[in-house]
């Protein structure tokens, strides 16, 4: 295991009394599925060892990227906020009840009115409650999140939000220290290579935990806006990647792959159940829960859709022994293995 991952599961687990809070058939279904074999087919008692929940499909930001999308006009968005209630029942669906990790996110989670509540409750449930976040509203929310018992909080930064973060975010770093994360755009790359710096920088001085760079992911959601890093940046990127590494040795920073190889190292169809509040089902971070293509795992039979033909035919290309590379994961830098690919 990485050794970078590992100090995460370490400060993890010493958030949670060295796993005393946490409940012990979700410790074992991780170790479980650590050391099984995966199949194409998810099993009758499987539980993902990870849940990104999607507590909410508003946002207070409007990136041209977002992998997530927007709710369409003639839809309230307030039918996409989980609430207390519907999260206790669905926190007892067979593929969530042994799940450790609850990833709470968005949309904007902190937007959601429930937002402490969700916390709590998934602390109570004896799972690692987390949260993805902008950080606008953070500093409104921040005693409340610690006293609901958060384990762990990742801001993802942006050119239009470090300005307002960076008069609270070194205090808010004293009280526990966050992960930062940032996707690294090609026109940047290219065109302003210093601009990235910056962020690194600022995250050097305000004393987060690690930094997580990520590449910018096209799907149908975002029009499959392209502007991922190829194969002539290998040299290039390499070369930074050494630079930030050497000078700011203070942060860990996690550097997604730019593969010159037909990899198929992700693991995420296995280790991460993409869930939105109503049911809607996503497959990985590229294919996120759609609204329109009828997944639901909470109105249809679940193993019907876990285990539908396309899903299944995904993770059979996943798993076999060519190099081709599934179309379905063309352009995504997971394949190749990645902090969040191989939880």
């Amino acid at each position: 295991m990485n050794s970078k991952l590992m100090k995460e599961y370490l400060c993890l687990l010493y958030r949670s009394k060295m796993g005393l809070d946490l409940s012990f058939s979700a410790i074992y279904n991780y170790l479980n599925y650590t050391i099984k074999p995966i199949h194409y087919k998810i099993p009758q008692n499987y539980s993902y060892p990870m849940v990104s929940m999607y507590v909410t499909r508003r946002c207070n930001l409007s990136c041209g990227y977002c992998v997530v999308g927007k709710v369409p006009d003639n839809i309230d968005p307030l039918e996409f906020d989980l609430t207390p209630a519907k999260y206790l029942e669905i926190l007892e669906h067979p593929l969530i009840k042994k799940s450790l990790l609850m990833l709470l996110c968005g949309g904007e989670p902190l937007l959601n009115s429930h937002i402490l509540d969700l916390v709590a409750i998934t602390k109570k449930k004896g799972k690692i409650p987390t949260i993805l976040t902008n950080g606008i509203l953070l500093r409104e929310k921040w005693d409340g999140l610690l006293k609901s018992g958060i384990s762990d909080i990742q801001l993802s930064l942006y050119d239009n939000t470090i300005e307002l973060l960076k008069d609270d975010i070194k205090s808010m770093n004293k009280d526990m220290k966050i992960n930062a994360s940032y996707v690294l755009l090609r026109t940047d790359f290219d065109n302003d290579i210093n601009k990235i710096e910056n962020v690194v920088n600022f995250v050097s001085e305000s004393d987060f935990k690690t930094l997580k760079l990520n590449f910018c992911l096209s799907n149908e959601n975002n029009g499959f806006v392209d502007e991922g890093l190829q194969k002539k940046h290998k040299i290039k990127y390499d070369e930074f990647k050494s630079k930030m590494s050497k000078k700011y040795k203070n942060i860990d920073i996690y550097f997604p792959n730019i593969s010159e190889t037909n990899e198929k190292k992700c693991r995420a169809p296995w280790n991460s159940l993409l869930l939105d509040a109503v049911g809607n089902f996503g497959f990985c971070c590229k294919h996120q829960p759609s609204i329109h293509k009828g997944f639901n795992i909470l109105t249809q039979d679940w193993n019907e859709v876990i285990n539908s033909e396309i899903f299944c035919r995904w993770r059979e290309k996943m798993l076999s022994d060519d190099k081709n590379i599934p179309e379905h994961c063309k352009d995504c830098y997971h394949i190749s293995g990645s902090y969040s690919s191989n939880v």
